[in-house]
């Protein structure tokens, strides 16, 4: 989970409109094809319409709780409502709503408890004496040390909601004051709750953390969260159904995102390079750096009660070596060499973020051996591979992993239930030497619209390409029907035969995905093309209000050259100068050839200086108060003209939605 990504969008979730149930379109003449006709709302512009299949696929879709089949009457009713024109899928294929080993790891999970219901099972686990760990209250685990005099919370899940709720359980084991937090990185499901467990400390609260770990929350909440957001509302699935078989069942490491929530990061005040050795609530804490899923990622070893607290290192699942999401590069290189630092401490018992305890030395042994093998053969294999010239597609079609690790009694810890392997691989490769491929054909190519119309046109037509469609859907050939009908789409934006085919092949796919991530992906991409749900990237969420007001100035402001509108900015040679009183810091703003050069110094003779105090300026930030009224307050003072400065910040687009 990253900050900018999917927990973002418990604040500002993107507009969701659920406008129907089954994924066929309406057309009339059905009784010329001997069909069932079922009741649908499909878009907002074909409400009262029907649907009409062939009896197997209407079975399918009436057992799925797609649709009801109507009556005689009805339909003759129903008819006269609908045009001309027809639209007929290929039946639905007899296959179950959830891969069976998914499921099973979901239940493993606590994320639901059997293939129907969409519930999830909380509860404080048992470590040891002193260790207890609170498992499926959100996405993240809340881990607890009792020491002598007080309590170290380490990791605090997403929300402040989350984090009261798991401390109202942790009170009925101890009235023990909180003396530490630890954020093991920065991803939200870790940091997010620490307000919660802030408000049951003494005076004398720490807060540790990596000494970069603000830098990966700005990071990720900065210059792309927008994309992070919007393809994790896609990668979580938070915008499917909770029932039925397009049902969300899991995040993969978790329980579903829960969708609202309150930012309650509280700002780290003790932060270190490579290892701190600490003594908290009587016990001794050694805070180790383990670059892997993030860079700024610890663990917590406590050597009196042999307890390592391993963060996101690992979880019982592959490690997700890379992110669709689409963040910075994790260094998978610096990953394995991490697992192998925490299993020279031989711990007994391993606590981790996401997923169940570990108890026994030989079994966290075997765990750490077993993970870090697992990425770094994957790791050295695609490097191998990248020096022979091979292509990402050649390697992810030969590198798998060896039968001595895919046949060791604890292989479960390596099975694809949340990233996959092939993504990684490829992320791997493009981490390392970047996109081209070394072949001349990808160096200048044509633009995908113009392409998709050529293959369309080369293979005779629309309607020739979407009977190909057809042919590789009955044929189970799912992954080539979604590419074929993705030309036309392409070619023929309007299509929406096309559309739905590949709505078709995609819930085929999501449906036997083996892995959370592709089911969110396949089914959200159904529903989206289906018109059942609306995602607006526009409104995919960058920075809430609080997360705002925990950003220093020189973070936010270097949110905004790249919301720079260039048309807006066109002709236009301003300097603005923003001096913040509050923490004495200087900057520049250069507006020139449509770029906004930033500094962290004064200009010398700006064409307009704002001095204001940083919290004033968070509030024009967010919204909540416009630069004139700040400056009719006396807030902000102005040398030069007011009108020039609103001008200027009027040339950029909104920080947050």
């Amino acid at each position: 989970m990253s900050f900018g990504g999917p927990v973002v969008l418990v604040f500002l979730i993107p507009l969701i409109l659920s406008i129907g149930i089954i994924p066929v379109i309406p057309f009339s003449d059905a009784t010329e094809h001997n069909q069932i006709c079922i009741d649908k709302v499909w878009l907002e512009n074909s409400k009262g319409k029907i649907a009409c299949v062939t009896q197997a696929t209407a079975d399918q879709l009436v057992k799925r709780g797609w649709g009801t089949k109507l009556s005689d009457d009805i339909f003759a009713e129903k008819l006269t409502m609908t045009p001309s024109g027809e639209i007929i899928l290929p039946p639905y294929p007899d296959i179950p709503d959830v891969d069976p080993g998914l499921l099973a790891h979901n239940i493993n999970l606590g994320a639901i408890s059997d293939e129907i219901d969409y519930l999830n099972s909380p509860e404080v686990v048992k470590v040891t004496e002193k260790v207890y760990v609170a498992i499926g209250y959100g996405l993240g685990n809340i881990t607890m040390i009792i020491g002598d005099d007080g309590l170290i919370i380490i990791d605090t899940s997403d929300s402040y909601e989350v984090g009261k709720e798991v401390m109202l359980e942790f009170r009925k084991i101890t009235d023990l004051p909180v003396k530490a937090i630890v954020y093991t990185h920065h991803h939200a499901d870790h940091v997010n709750g620490a307000r919660a467990f802030a408000e049951e400390a003494d005076d004398d609260l720490e807060v540790y953390a990596h000494s970069t770990l603000m830098d990966g929350i700005y990071g990720e909440n900065g210059e792309t969260a927008t994309a992070v957001s919007y393809r994790g509302i896609y990668w979580m699935g938070v915008a499917l159904p909770k029932e039925g078989p397009d049902r969300v069942i899991s995040s993969g490491i978790g329980v579903p995102l829960h969708i609202g929530g309150t930012t309650g990061l509280v700002l780290p005040t003790i932060t270190f390079d490579d290892r701190l050795e600490v003594e908290s609530a009587g016990l001794t804490m050694e805070l180790i750096h383990v670059p892997s899923e993030t860079p700024n990622e610890i663990a917590v070893w406590f050597p009196e009660l042999k307890v390592l607290q391993g963060g996101e290192v690992l979880y019982k699942l592959w490690p997700n070596l890379y992110t669709i999401r689409g963040v910075l590069y994790r260094d998978v290189g610096l990953w394995f060499k991490s697992i192998e630092t925490m299993r020279e401490l031989q711990a007994e018992y391993l606590v981790l973020s996401h997923t169940y305890p570990v108890i026994g030395k030989e079994n966290v042994n075997d765990i750490l051996l077993i993970t870090h093998d697992g990425i770094q053969y994957i790791y050295d294999q695609t490097v191998r591979g990248i020096n022979k010239g091979m292509t990402p597609n050649e390697l992810v079609q030969t590198i798998k992993l060896p039968d001595s690790l895919l046949n060791h009694p604890q292989s479960d810890w390596l099975e694809e239930r949340y990233g996959e392997r092939e993504w990684h691989i490829r992320g791997i490769y493009s981490g390392l030497i970047g996109w081209y491929n070394n072949d001349v054909m990808n160096l200048h190519p044509i633009l995908f619209e113009e392409k998709s119309a050529k293959i369309v046109e080369g293979f005779g037509g629309t309607e020739k390409t979407l009977q190909m469609v057809r042919n590789a859907i009955e044929n189970e050939e799912y992954t080539w029907a979604l590419e074929l009908a993705t030309y036309v789409m392409y070619a023929e934006p309007d299509n929406e035969e096309a559309k739905l085919l590949k709505a078709f092949a995609s819930r085929v796919l999501g449906h036997q995905a083996h892995t959370a991530t592709s089911r969110n992906m396949y089914l959200t991409t159904a529903h989206v093309l289906e018109g059942k749900i609306i995602i607006d990237p526009s409104i995919a969420a960058i920075n809430d209000a609080e997360q705002i007001k925990v950003l220093s100035i020189g973070h936010l402001l270097n949110l905004i050259p790249a919301k720079l509108d260039p048309e807006k900015a066109h002709g236009v040679n301003t300097v603005v100068g923003l001096y913040f009183t509050d923490v004495d810091e200087g900057y520049t703003m250069h507006i020139r050839n449509s770029i906004a050069a930033l500094k962290d110094t004064l200009p010398e003779n700006p064409d307009v200086l704002m001095t204001t105090d940083t919290d004033t300026f968070k509030k024009h930030i967010i919204g909540e108060q416009s630069l004139r009224k700040s400056f009719e307050l006396g807030e902000i003072q102005i040398d030069g003209n007011l009108d020039d400065l609103i001008l200027v910040f009027n040339m950029f687009d909104k920080v947050t939605t």
